[in-house]
């Protein structure tokens, strides 16, 4: 229950913002399309209305205007800006504006300048990843909006495989106000695992303990454009908005939130951070086929996908435990852990356990997924089909999971100890094999040891992006 120092403090802020959003530094006339109209420059951004019309303004506020252009061949000044589509998808609109003063485009500017959009960036583009594309889409989408933007650049482009975990690792982000990242999925894991050895190294901490929350990343934001395979953390990032030109307006904008990852531990060991998923069995016995189908390019996931659902479900036993999110008092996050839980039976009879590092919100008027929230969602199938397992995962987004599975909510923490038992034929040996593979956002690798544990590291990385319940 909220004190009433609490409401007090809250109806403050919300009067400190209605304020802000109510300042005027500067009015004139101007006039749009050969009409006379009031142009206001405030404090929180710009307003173009009729005469005695202010109720049916345009308002501009200042994080979405990209930039004004004096005029060229005609005498319109031309002020670009970011609209929001309903999808989240952001577009760049042009208004067209007549017999605007130097004054007031001046202002316009030095609003434009403090409204907080990164003025630095460090670009890492991987040129080989998806379609190859990486290089094409950083200068035909991304590079032109920058400058337009008045953005400075330094580009790194990736030679080799984990090098973007090096550049993560070796260099000093202290002079640039955002890192960028032009790849898939796969890139901006690379790089946050060498971010994350940095600054655990920089702590002194010890990061391999698994009961220790790891040391918050002290970077400035990271943006993704989407030019890999897979591309789903962006997406989240954006709150569904999709595509380079909407990623890169998100990066211009400069709104920043902390987005929660997971510390994967194993024999004792950091052994990966993940941004998007983790998971074993079955999504990780697909990678595996497929890897080994390379020469089929683009068709083995179809192959492979198709000759699992023939020979059916390969079946594992572990032992699977829990802790969930504990609240603290006021709704804020408590510094302590609830005790372990077992997931009844004690060992679980299942073909995939997976997990994604985002809150899931179920709410009267919306469900979503909160990429930035404080707690996970654990799943452990056993009795559904492999088709709405992968149904489950690709609907993340959704919050829907099918019948015969076990669904845990609000979990901080997981850890999973399988039961091998020694191979008494060659497809028993086949699939004692298997088990020692994880699929981590999509990357396939080998566990050293029969358990390994889940940890939510909230708050753990800055991103550009967009609040998905905004």
């Amino acid at each position: 229950m909220e004190s009433k120092s609490e409401n007090i403090s809250q109806t403050n802020k919300e009067t400190v913002n209605q304020n802000l959003e109510e300042t005027v530094i500067f009015t004139e006339v101007v006039k749009i399309k050969g009409k006379g109209n009031i142009l206001t420059v405030g404090l929180a951004g710009l307003k173009v209305f009729k005469k005695s019309k202010e109720a049916s303004a345009i308002t501009f506020k200042w994080p979405d205007v990209l930039c004004i252009l004096p005029p060229q061949k005609c005498s319109e000044t031309v002020l670009q800006y970011i609209h929001h589509e309903a999808n989240n998808t952001l577009l760049i609109k042009t208004l067209q504006i007549q017999e605007i003063s130097e004054q007031c485009v001046h202002l316009i500017n030095q609003q434009i300048a403090a409204s907080g959009r990164p003025k630095k960036l460090f670009v890492v583009i991987n040129p080989f990843g998806g379609t190859g594309k990486g290089l094409q889409i950083y200068h035909e989408e991304a590079e032109p909006l920058f400058k337009v933007a008045g953005i400075e650049t330094t580009v790194i482009v990736t030679e080799r495989s984990k090098h973007a975990t090096q550049i993560g690792e070796s260099t000093d982000f202290s002079h640039y106000d955002g890192i960028v990242v032009v790849g898939g999925d796969g890139l901006y894991q690379e790089l946050l695992q060498g971010l994350t050895l940095q600054e655990q190294k920089k702590s002194g901490i010890n990061y391999d303990n698994p009961d220790t929350d790891l040391v918050k990343l002290n970077v400035p934001p990271i943006g993704i454009i989407p030019a890999g395979t897979g591309n789903a953390a962006t997406k989240y990032y954006n709150a569904g908005g999709f595509g380079a030109k909407t990623s890169v307006l998100n990066i211009i904008r400069g709104e920043q939130h902390r987005a929660s990852v997971f510390g994967v531990y194993c024999n004792n060991k950091l052994f990966s951070i993940s941004h998007l998923f983790v998971a074993y069995g079955m999504c990780a016995d697909l990678i595996k086929w497929a890897e080994e189908l390379r020469w089929m390019k683009k068709w083995r996931y179809l192959y492979v996908f198709l000759g699992q659902f023939l020979s059916g479900k390969r079946y594992f036993e572990a032992e699977v435990q829990y802790r969930p999110f504990v609240a603290g008092s006021g709704g804020g996050v408590s510094s302590s852990l609830s005790d372990w839980i077992n997931l009844e039976p004690a060992v679980q009879h299942c073909y995939s356990i997976y997990a994604f590092p985002y809150e899931f919100v179920d709410t009267e008027n919306k469900k979503y997924v909160d990429p930035f929230g404080q707690c996970c969602q654990l799943v452990v199938s056993s009795g559904c089909s492999q088709l709405s397992t992968i149904k489950s995962m690709v609907a993340v987004s959704k919050t829907s999971s099918p019948g015969n599975m076990e669904v845990v909510n609000n979990v901080k923490e997981f850890k999973v100890k399988l039961q091998r038992e020694n191979a008494t034929n060659p497809r028993e040996a086949k699939n004692m094999e298997l088990e020692k593979f994880i699929n981590i956002d999509g990357e396939l690798l080998s566990l050293d040891s029969k358990e390994f544990s889940v940890r939510l590291q909230t708050s753990f990385v800055p991103v550009f992006g967009k609040a998905p319940n905004a």
